[in-house]
């Protein structure tokens, strides 16, 4: 869960000036049977605004 909000002269040229947002990602360590890679994780958050609604899907990874 969180918030943005943007600052500025320019702040609502995108027709809003903040927006809130509500997600949840998962994560897998994998250092034990992977030699590149520490770990990987997924997820998806949902952006609301006053006259903006959208998504967004997550993939991570943490390199060695």
């Amino acid at each position: 869960m969180g918030a943005s909000g943007f600052t500025g002269p320019n702040r609502k040229v995108l027709g809003f000036s903040h927006f809130c947002m509500a997600g949840y990602s998962v994560g897998v360590n994998v250092t034990e049977s992977n030699r590149y890679f520490e770990s990987f994780s997924v997820g998806a958050h949902a952006n609301f605004a006053s006259d903006v609604d959208s998504y967004s899907l997550l993939l991570s990874w943490t390199l060695k």
